[in-house]
């Protein structure tokens, strides 16, 4: 999102650019779920620095639909003249499990407590999702209220407090 910034193209222009690399690529696509305005000058950026042919570009995305993708390869094809392979792996995560359960709203709390009592018995971590920012810090503080070292981790906090929190989940401080 610093396409735009004028101390990060300055930053950049004393470089020499290897590959560009994108991650949460469906971020790129207007009909991405996470679309930003600023990704919209990538391109445009990378034709401003590279003259001639750029540099490798690697998009990488685990939720992107088909016409996501599509997109996001008819971006570079127009505007970079760039063809972009697609290598899907698929959806399927071995690590991860995911389940749905419907719970009445009072009850939400205690249920994510029970299964995560349940869950980590004796090693291993858990991350909770939720929706909203000030959900993630309220279920945090009611796991920590009964007896569960964990933390919490959202886009609102600042760069060190999030560098802590992540090295405490995986030092397994913090489950």
């Amino acid at each position: 999102e610093q396409f735009r910034s004028t101390a990060f193209a300055n930053a950049l222009a004393h470089r020499e650019i290897g590959a560009w690399v994108f991650d949460e690529a469906h971020c790129l696509s207007k009909w991405g779920h996470d679309f930003r305005p600023d990704y919209l000058y990538v391109s445009r950026f990378i034709k401003a620095r590279q003259k001639d042919k750029p540099s490798p570009i690697f998009c990488f995305t685990a939720t992107a639909k088909p016409d996501v993708v599509e997109d996001i390869r008819n971006h570079f094809t127009k505007r970079l003249g760039v063809s972009l392979e697609v290598l899907a792996g698929g959806v399927r995560r071995d690590n991860l499990a995911y389940e749905v359960r419907a719970v009445n709203p009072q009850a939400k709390y205690p249920e994510v407590l029970r299964l995560l009592q349940e869950a980590l018995r004796e090693e291993g971590g858990a991350i909770v999702f939720c929706a909203r920012q000030k959900t993630v810090e309220e279920l945090a503080a009611f796991l920590k209220e009964a007896g569960l070292e964990c933390g919490y981790f959202h886009g609102g906090m600042l760069p060190t407090e999030k560098r802590s929190v992540q090295e405490a989940f995986l030092t397994g401080e913090l489950r």
